[in-house]
């Protein structure tokens, strides 16, 4: 086991040399904003409910809302039955973790099609926009839903490309990812349309089907909490819903315009936070903040190279 253990570190050094160099350089820039959220302490409501319901799963307190996705909630409370304690500081430390797992797991996603360094710089600038970043470890559930959706994406590349037995992991880990953030739902039509697309065997198919039935079961337990709490073991399908339908709701985030993410993809790019008049909204929510120059060459250099590859590609 050992020999095959260094077989395999020795035909992906390169490999994992990339994957160690990403992992530290997501540290260098999420560690201090960790140490800097110890110091602020909780500044955002559901963090509130997600450590409370926690508690309750461990047997240490009471949930507060029952219907509320159960995945970082569970995940703390085993942590907390461990050290018999319940630090709020731990759903900092989730928060930084699942964004380190997203990154490589976009990395590993990125070299199904390009080599290591293309790969690297790509998953650096999605761990570096303000969008994700700005999240990183408040506390929420969105980090943890998309990390879970991207390590999914890549066993599923994984399992068509390599070996259909990672349907087994790949869908339970789909499951828990939808839910841990119920809108994650969703790429369970991509993943249906990949499939199509590829025209898979009937035994990739029979074994994806298995892949499924296992993932229901792995999440029966969150199901049958629902039903043994609120009567319902589907308490999530008003959202879910209400979100591939698109339906208005009473929600500070709820903006109108349609044209919103082309005014303000500057900001999402990359953006800093104004010196006065900021508050926890600014952190969260970059729409307000000042845009870098950073942003402003991005765009540019995006468009010079669609405008290249429409030059030299499609003529």
């Amino acid at each position: 086991m050992i020999n095959s253990f260094k077989k395999v570190i020795k035909d992906n050094k390169i490999e994992l040399f990339y994957i160690t160099f990403l992992i530290i350089s997501l540290l260098v820039i999420s560690i201090p904003r960790l140490f800097t959220q110890y110091s602020i302490g909780i500044g955002n409501w559901d963090t509130y409910l997600y450590l409370e319901n926690a508690r309750s799963f461990a047997s240490m307190g009471w949930g507060d809302v029952a219907s509320i996705s159960p995945v970082v909630p569970y995940i703390l409370s085993l942590f907390f039955r461990i050290i018999n304690s319940t630090p709020q500081e731990a759903i900092f430390n989730l928060s930084v973790l699942m964004y380190i797992v997203g990154t490589v797991s976009l990395y590993l996603i990125f070299r199904f099609k390009f080599n290591h360094m293309i790969s690297y710089v790509g998953s650096r600038i999605y761990a570096t926009f303000t969008l994700l970043y700005s999240w990183v470890a408040i506390g929420g559930n969105d980090i943890t839903g998309v990390s879970l959706t991207l390590l999914t994406i890549y066993l599923i590349l994984l399992a068509h490309e390599k070996n259909n037995k990672y349907y087994y992991i790949a869908m339970p880990i789909a499951a828990f990812a939808f839910l841990s953030r119920y809108t994650a739902g969703v790429m369970i039509f991509a993943i249906i349309f990949y499939l199509l697309i590829n025209k898979i065997s009937k035994n990739e198919f029979k074994t994806f089907i298995k892949g499924s039935v296992l993932g229901v079961l792995c999440v029966s337990p969150f199901l049958y909490h629902f039903y043994r709490i609120l009567s319902t073991p589907f308490p999530f399908l008003g959202q879910f819903s209400g979100t591939v339908n698109n339906t208005k709701v009473l929600d500070a985030g709820y903006l109108p315009d349609t044209m919103y993410y082309i005014k303000h993809i500057p900001n999402y790019i990359t953006s800093y936070i104004p010196h006065t008049g900021a508050t926890f909204e600014n952190v969260v929510n970059p729409m307000g903040n000042i845009p870098s120059v950073i942003s402003y060459v991005f765009i540019i250099f995006w468009c010079c190279c669609c405008r290249i590859n429409n030059l030299f590609f499609c003529h």
